[in-house]
């Protein structure tokens, strides 16, 4: 399995801007599966597309996926994911678990929301962590003698 933890942190430079590391992705030509851009999320600041990374798993095998967000502002910040179960070992960390329970391609948008001053609007920056099921591998049969 492709090493699932990435600063996604840099991928909401346009909530961090000076504060974080300069924003990266995924660069969608290089994953070694197909990939729908379509289903990738849009960044509302910047108008493109925000894959944070891919992961390859077994179909029933657990998977986690460690990112963090930070705020220029040092506004408290609100993670949620579309699919799996979000913890936050820290305000400014999350962790990402999911298990798939089918072969294919899953699209898994993950949100982080500042919580300004009561007079001013929330900003959410949204990324798409995509997740490749295959079979578990089975292993082979030996037998003695001939078929």
């Amino acid at each position: 399995m492709r090493a699932s933890t990435l600063l996604v942190g840099a991928i909401f430079a346009s909530l961090c801007l000076g504060v974080c590391p300069e924003q990266s992705s995924l660069d969608l030509l290089t994953c070694p599966f197909a990939v729908d851009p379509n289903m990738i999320a849009v960044n509302p600041v910047t108008g493109e597309r925000l894959p944070l990374d891919y992961i390859i798993t077994d179909v029933g095998r657990q998977w986690s996926y460690d990112g963090y967000g930070c705020d220029e502002d040092g506004n408290p910040m609100v993670f949620s994911a579309s699919k799996g179960t979000l913890s936050h070992p820290t305000p400014e960390t999350f962790t990402l678990r999911g298990t798939q329970t089918v072969v294919g391609v899953d699209y898994i948008h993950i949100s982080v929301t500042d919580v300004p001053m009561p007079h001013q609007s929330p900003s959410t920056v949204t990324g798409t962590l995509v997740v490749l099921a295959v079979p578990q591998n089975r292993p082979p049969v030996l037998c003695g003698g001939r078929p």
